[in-house]
């Protein structure tokens, strides 16, 4: 949210856009999403429910999931 806020604060269109993001959008954050316009959502891990995911859907927002392989920590 804070990096759509930034985009219409300084005159940024989203329209259009593809929104990349590590964690799939929130059911709170979907609807932001959706208002500006972005066109597309590429996640590398789903958040919580995944109800914000299926709103991008049901807007007509393209959802795409990559397999991601996070390195080891250890």
């Amino acid at each position: 949210m804070n990096a759509i806020g930034y985009a219409a604060r300084v005159g940024v269109a989203t329209g259009a856009a593809t929104l990349y993001v590590t964690h799939s959008p929130c059911e709170h954050c979907a609807p932001v999403v959706i208002a500006a316009g972005i066109a597309r959502v590429v996640f590398g891990a789903e958040y919580g429910s995944g109800l914000g995911a299926l709103r991008l859907i049901d807007a007509g927002v393209k959802v795409e999931q990559l397999d991601i392989l996070w390195p080891s920590l250890a």
